[in-house]
């Protein structure tokens, strides 16, 4: 008999178990959007030091990310970060035509002084379980009167705290055309809508 009841026992459990699988399972998509507000520093490895010497500059930046997700593993975003503080930059040019002391074809190396720059990005984001991302986007650094192309690729990290905000952490690496390579990592917090 008590083998009976522990048999009964067993099956009402995984019947149980087997139904809230499957509820969840039939749970229907609705696409939203969320904002998520992150504090993040970046590094940058040929920024020059108050000497004049390239070296990893890290730096303190916010990041403002808008994002609607439109399925169950698919997003598209608008990714916003600024660095709070100036940094200087030896860029390496071509050079179009003869200068003093140079050949022509021959490079070089000019300082930037770059004050908050602001880089924004249009990113997909690819959610293949309940926790990771991976991003990829394209957009463009603003500093000052000038503007660099930029492609940026990324990992992110969500935990729900509950059905409408998320704690998140994310790593970003940003490929600039004509300007030098950004790696920001991130912490913040997100609102579902």
């Amino acid at each position: 008999m008590k083998a009976k009841n522990f048999f009964v026992l067993c099956l009402f459990i995984l019947s149980s178990l087997t139904a809230g699988a499957q509820t969840h399972e039939n749970k229907k998509f609705h696409p939203y959007h969320s904002l998520g507000l992150f504090i993040s520093h970046t590094q940058e490895i040929e920024s020059l030091n108050e000497n004049s010497e390239q070296e990893w500059l890290s730096f303190p930046s916010w990041e403002l990310n808008y994002n609607f997700k439109f399925s169950p593993e698919w997003s598209i975003g608008l990714h916003n970060d600024v660095a709070i503080e100036t940094t200087e930059i030896e860029n390496e040019n071509e050079s179009t035509g003869k200068g003093v002391g140079e050949n022509e074809g021959e490079s070089s190396n000019t300082k930037i002084e770059r004050s908050y720059p602001f880089a924004s990005a249009v990113m997909f984001s690819f959610k293949p379980d309940k926790y990771f991302s991976f991003l990829l986007g394209a957009g463009g650094e603003f500093v000052d009167s000038d503007s660099y192309f930029l492609v940026r690729t990324g990992a992110e990290y969500g935990y729900e705290i509950n059905e409408n905000w998320e704690l998140n952490a994310n790593v970003t690496y940003d490929f600039k055309i004509n300007i030098v390579n950004s790696l920001s990592v991130a912490m913040g917090i997100t609102t579902i809508f």
